[in-house]
């Protein structure tokens, strides 16, 4: 497993590091980012025959409130049901991004699902796979 970091310029992650190598070695993608990052990742994925297949999008509102929509393996849900509103939702994320299963049939509902902008009241942190 290898760790990229977005940083400021995702074409240059994309061209110069990842897309040789999923050409390569079909390797599933994980991350969190906001959704314009994921929104970019998703065009750029369909260059290499890949595609969002699991993605919770963590929605805090303007006044604190934290909800989750999760699209994808619904085998998930009871597991999801505990992720926290705090801090540790990364961490959470990366030990629930391990049980996700790539052989089972995609559900269109994970692609371009909320487009790259959230509302104005709300900030979005998106936990994604692309296989």
């Amino acid at each position: 497993m290898s760790v990229s970091e977005v940083r400021d310029d995702l074409g240059q992650l994309w061209y110069g590091e990842l897309r040789g190598q999923l050409r390569r070695t079909r390797t599933p993608l994980a991350g969190v980012t906001d959704r314009a990052t994921l929104f970019c990742l998703e065009e750029l994925a369909r260059d290499v025959d890949m595609r969002v297949r699991f993605r919770v999008d963590r929605v805090v509102e303007q006044g604190g409130r934290t909800r989750h929509e999760v699209s994808g393996q619904p085998s998930l849900a009871p597991t999801l049901r505990g992720l926290g509103t705090d801090e540790s939702f990364g961490n959470a994320m990366a030990s629930v991004v391990r049980l996700v299963d790539n052989s089972l049939p995609g559900d269109v509902g994970t692609l371009r699902r909320t487009g790259p902008f959230h509302n104005a009241n709300e900030r979005t942190l998106v936990a994604w796979i692309i296989a």
